[in-house]
């Protein structure tokens, strides 16, 4: 036992099983956690080209640029715009794959149905699936040999497990499809 002990309880350690790569789940969310590393990605390049714009309009407008200063402010503000305008729709349509997926039911209509592994949702877990905990995010690392879900029961600390030690919450609606 050591002095931190009493400071930071000790998580448990849960036992990696191998990843079968048959569960269409572990396959989604490996899909999911791509996208969101590209989110992030473009996140970053859109802040680098503002930045760049915003740094050549402040270096033009203190050399005292031959064009008028209305044409570099106007100019700069509407590429800005663009530049937030896509990156707000590209952080919507990432939020919008992470937790909804479109499935085709058996009449061949497709429809929206939530991700049951979603950030926000509450799935089953334990022994025999029978104790409820919310999931809080995912683990994005290539190095883990599938996917690994950080959740939160609200007795204990959070704690991060593989996806398939989870389930899903039944719904009395599943049956209607």
């Amino acid at each position: 036992m050591t002095h931190l002990d009493h400071i930071r309880p000790a998580v448990p350690v849960l036992a990696a099983e191998p990843a079968t790569g048959e569960s269409a789940d572990i396959t989604d969310l490996l899909q999911l956690q791509a996208m969101d590393d590209r989110g992030r990605r473009i996140t970053l390049l859109t802040r680098a080209v503002i930045g760049v714009v915003m740094l050549a309009g402040i270096v033009a407008v203190l050399l005292d640029s031959p064009l008028p200063h209305h044409f570099l402010l106007i100019g700069g503000i509407g590429l800005l715009a663009v530049l937030g305008a896509a990156a707000v729709l590209e952080q919507a349509a990432l939020w919008g794959h992470v937790h909804f997926a479109l499935t085709r039911s058996s009449r061949g209509r497709y429809h929206l149905a939530r991700r049951w592994y979603a950030p926000g949702t509450i799935v089953l877990t334990g022994p025999g699936f029978d104790r409820p905990a919310v999931v809080l995010d995912w683990l994005s690392d290539p190095a883990l040999a599938q996917p690994w879900v950080l959740i939160h029961d609200g007795d204990n600390p959070a704690q991060v497990v593989p996806l398939n030690q989870l389930a899903p919450l039944p719904t009395a609606t599943g049956g209607r499809r």
